[in-house]
């Protein structure tokens, strides 16, 4: 993925960068499809506000859209620390039905967050937001691309945000854990989980934390191109703190011979529906 346009109405993007410059370009691309698509747009990040809109320079017609509502410029700043991610993802959700009500066919933000992770606690808390967002993204029309200043961040954490997100740039983690828009599931899980997301992926979980419905935790697979014994032990141990069985929907064989051949009986793999 080398830039930011193409993405429709539920689309939930994280952007590693380096260069700040090129993530505002990623951003007023972004946000310029979004107006075209008759989207309300916002953009969000630290600092004052002048700053920030100042990154927006150069969006067609940005005064206009500026003027009548369509674009929005916050400072993270003023929201104060994150805080409960649920209060946050409300402070989005009203957004988005405000931006509907006020005529718009949805929400599409850009921030720059990583001036939210300051500590370890903040790190759970945005972790845990990413995918509240991205399960709310999936049923209304709000998008947003999210952006991480490499520079600041170290290897590991850049590589989890990525992997809590359908979409990004780059992704070191090699899978992905997040919302899933098929009905019955908790999450959709893709990519490969071997040796090298071994330590990642019971991080990702624990941040997520995908909750059982009538004692089944159901995953989307159909992405899922290979999982490890390692990986399938760490979703049983997961399953058993919740008193649930697991349940993988995944077109491919090779899941449930590796379950079969630990004898886990904590995880059942069936075909998508």
């Amino acid at each position: 993925m080398v830039d930011a346009r193409g993405l429709g109405c539920h689309d939930h993007l994280c952007w590693g960068y380096e260069d700040p410059a090129e993530f505002r370009s990623r951003v007023r691309e972004f946000l310029a499809e979004g107006l075209a698509l008759g989207q309300r747009v916002c953009y969000a990040g630290t600092g004052p506000v002048p700053r920030l809109m100042a990154d927006l320079d150069g969006i067609v017609d940005g005064d206009e859209a500026s003027r009548r509502g369509a674009l929005r410029v916050l400072s993270l700043d003023d929201l104060g620390a994150l805080g409960d991610p649920h209060v946050r993802l409300r402070t989005y959700a009203k957004a988005t039905e405000a931006a509907l009500a006020d005529g718009y066919r949805g929400l599409r933000v850009a921030a720059d967050v990583t001036g939210l992770l300051q500590s370890p606690t903040r790190l759970n808390s945005l972790a845990r937001f990413e995918h509240l967002a991205d399960g709310y993204s999936a049923v209304h029309p709000f998008s947003a691309l999210c952006g991480y200043d490499r520079r600041k961040l170290d290897r590991p954490t850049l590589a989890l945000l990525s992997a809590l997100h359908p979409s990004a740039n780059e992704n070191h983690a090699g899978f992905r854990l997040h919302a899933s828009a098929r009905g019955g599931c908790c999450a959709s899980l893709g990519g490969e989980l071997d040796l090298a997301s071994a330590e990642l992926f019971p991080r990702a979980l624990g941040h997520v934390d995908p909750r059982p419905v009538g004692g089944r935790l159901v995953l989307d697979a159909t992405t899922l191109d290979f999982i490890d014994h390692r990986n399938l032990l760490a979703l049983a141990e997961h399953a058993r703190r919740h008193a649930a069985e697991v349940v993988l929907r995944a077109p491919r064989p090779e899941p449930a011979s590796v379950v079969e051949v630990l004898k886990l009986q904590d995880i059942r793999v069936e075909a998508p529906r």
